[in-house]
């Protein structure tokens, strides 16, 4: 088990936020951004996070034989985003289990909130394509992260369920 296995982080977890800008590819006709573009943007916040936290996603499969698959993805569209913004994509760890983390994500132009949503990813074997635990080394790598010091940290929400994990190794079988 990880040092800090059983221990609960403050509520709501720490944000991670990557910034992007609009190209024309984006864009629909209007110059507005596609609609489902937006979850490629979340997709985009949650690898350079993984990155951040020291990992890849081809490492993770072909050290651990591990993929993360979209089981969930609830968004609500509050304003359009344009050709030419400069936007921020943030994620913060709604809930982490053995086996899923759940995430809140944003997509915002200056102050203004474009996009919100929940993404579920499961954790499956990338043999079997069943489910199975999150690697001791990336659940350590989440724990820490989220338990880090917050100074300089964009705003996180009061209402976040994190937790630690115990450590252990995704099976093959």
């Amino acid at each position: 088990m990880g040092s800090g296995a059983g221990r609960r982080p403050p509520a709501g977890g720490r944000n991670f936020a990557l910034p992007l800008h609009i190209n024309y590819e984006d864009t629909d006709a209007g110059g507005v951004v596609y609609y489902a573009n937006y979850l490629a943007y979340m997709e985009r916040a949650r690898n350079a996070w993984l990155r951040k936290l020291g990992f890849s996603l081809t490492g993770l499969e072909r050290r651990h034989r591990v993929l993360f698959t979209v089981t969930e993805a609830r968004l609500k569209y509050r304003a359009a985003g344009r050709l030419d913004d400069e936007l921020e994509v943030t994620l913060e760890i709604m809930r982490l289990q053995h086996a899923s983390i759940k995430f809140r994500q944003t997509v915002r132009r200056g102050g203004g909130l474009l996009v919100d949503g929940e993404i579920r990813l499961g954790l499956v074997n990338s043999d079997t394509f069943k489910p199975c635990r999150m690697p001791a080394e990336l659940a350590d790598a989440i724990n820490r992260w989220s338990r880090s010091d917050r100074a300089g940290a964009p705003e996180h929400s009061a209402n976040a369920r994190s937790r630690d994990l115990p450590t252990s190794r995704c099976r093959l079988n």
